[in-house]
């Protein structure tokens, strides 16, 4: 276990205080057009949950504030579903609207969509207390690069800095 950072403190205490708020829920989904290997992302997005541990992490209570701790790679799956555009974005939807129980459950929660045999959305919902909008373009960089690396297209990830 490691103790929560400044930032993260107030925002789980936010979350204790108001167990039903979504307030601090972010959201973002992209589509995807063309040829996807829903494996190769997969095993790209796990790549991810493991160079950072915040993508898996639970926080709980400790004598000096919230304290990490940091779960299995599986903890934060990427859960497939097979379904049209329409329920794709009411699932994401209802994502979105679920509060996060972060002693129980890494915060993150992420969904691919297949809606089509080359149409896919990607959808996250993830709680501000481990991702913020500085995060996003690194999420989305380093799981490209991930998921090209799982292709044969590029490099592995390195350790995280």
């Amino acid at each position: 276990m490691t103790p929560a950072s400044p930032a993260q403190a107030p925002l789980w205490l936010l979350q204790q205080l108001e167990p039903n708020s979504t307030a601090y829920n972010v959201a973002f989904h992209l589509d995807l057009d063309g040829p996807l290997d829903a494996a190769a992302l997969e095993r790209a997005w796990r790549a991810l949950v493991e160079r950072h541990d915040a993508l898996r992490s639970t926080f709980l209570p400790g004598e000096d504030g919230p304290q990490l701790v940091t779960q299995p790679a599986d903890a934060t799956p990427l859960v497939t579903v097979t379904c049209s555009s329409e329920e794709a974005a009411a699932h994401h939807q209802a994502q979105v609207a679920l509060p996060f129980e972060l002693s129980e459950r890494p915060a993150v929660r992420a969904h691919l969509y297949r809606v089509a045999a080359e149409r896919h959305t990607l959808g996250f919902v993830l709680h501000h207390a481990v991702f913020d909008g500085w995060s996003l373009n690194i999420l989305l960089e380093e799981l490209a690069a991930a998921y090209a690396h799982e292709l044969g297209e590029g490099p592995a990830l390195g350790r995280a800095p």
